[in-house]
């Protein structure tokens, strides 16, 4: 039988798994984002600009935060991968 830090342990590593999991599609989605922003052409209007820029940001913002959750779930057990 499994001991409660190995338990404890056990279900940290998949929530990290889940996480970074999440992580990849916050990454593909800021991908998404740029490259609709990147792609558009010059003499847009600025509302495409605008609103391509806040979509970008908020995909970074999202990201960020993520990455912050993963950071902190790592620091409260330095043990994990």
């Amino acid at each position: 039988m499994a001991t409660w830090e190995e338990t404890s342990r056990y279900f940290a590593v998949l929530q990290l798994r889940d996480m970074y999991a999440v992580l990849a599609k916050h990454e593909a989605h800021v991908a998404k984002t740029s490259a609709a922003r990147m792609a558009l052409p010059p003499g847009s209007s600025r509302a495409k600009v605008t609103t391509a820029n806040a979509r970008w940001m908020r995909a970074c913002e999202a990201r960020d935060r993520h990455e912050a959750a993963i950071r902190k779930v790592r620091e409260e057990d330095r043990s994990l991968p």
